[in-house]
């Protein structure tokens, strides 16, 4: 899966290394906005994993734009490692109090930088990053071998839709959004009916007793239950 970055800093020479730093670092993208408007509205279309977000920005500052996504349901849970040159505890502590999940001081060690945004994601995107094998009744998933078992067969699943069917699994009993199955997943938001003839080919394959797990919410995207 991929994980997807959105750098925001009017500095072009700090989201350019941003860029660079996790250019060489397998399954993260990483795209940038220049002003607080500019990110808004690149998250309004697609919501990244995670925000590398600026304090002081030459428009709308890091701390607003903090409260406008705490404020929006779509938005309330993104991950945010806000970045700043001010180094002061109150300061720090006044970002985490209006909606930073935590706190980066410029210039950033490159390897803290890494290891801060892993933590973050696999603290509040557990999903996009864990790997251990899961279990409902006698359908088990191993996501090293990205196989599906039923009663302890085969069940044959494509790397895309095992991938598809352990994004809805360990997410279980949330909605997973339909557009967020098709940036994660399928590399794309697909406006063509791609992510439908993959779930129907995992419904086929599960067989009654199981795909009945995968409830539609119509409207907003799928529904794994564990019952």
């Amino acid at each position: 899966m991929i994980i997807n970055l959105l750098a925001v800093d009017d500095d072009k020479t700090v989201t350019d290394f941003v860029k660079a730093i996790f250019l060489h670092v397998p399954g993260y993208r990483v795209e940038t906005a220049d002003t607080g408007r500019h990110a808004l509205k690149m998250i309004g279309q697609t919501a990244p994993d995670a925000l590398l977000l600026d304090w002081n920005l030459p428009d709308i500052s890091g701390f607003e734009i903090c409260q406008i996504l705490r404020r929006d349901l779509k938005t309330r849970d993104l991950p945010i490692l806000m970045l700043t040159a001010e180094a002061r505890i109150n300061k720090k502590v006044n970002a985490l109090d209006q909606g930073a999940d935590d706190y980066l001081v410029k210039p950033f060690n490159v390897e803290e930088l890494k290891a801060r945004t892993k933590a973050l994601i696999r603290r509040k995107l557990p999903w996009l990053v864990q790997s251990q094998p899961l279990q409902f009744g006698d359908m088990e998933m191993d996501p090293a071998g990205l196989k599906v078992f039923i009663k302890g067969k085969d069940a044959d699943f494509t790397p895309m839709e095992f991938n598809i069917l352990y994004m809805l699994a360990i997410n279980a009993g949330h909605v997973v959004q339909r557009r967020y199955i098709e940036l994660r997943v399928l590399g794309k938001e697909e406006f063509s009916r791609s992510l439908d003839v993959h779930l129907s080919r995992i419904r086929e394959k599960l067989g009654p007793s199981h795909a009945r797990r995968i409830e539609t919410a119509r409207g907003l995207g799928y529904v794994f239950t564990s019952e």
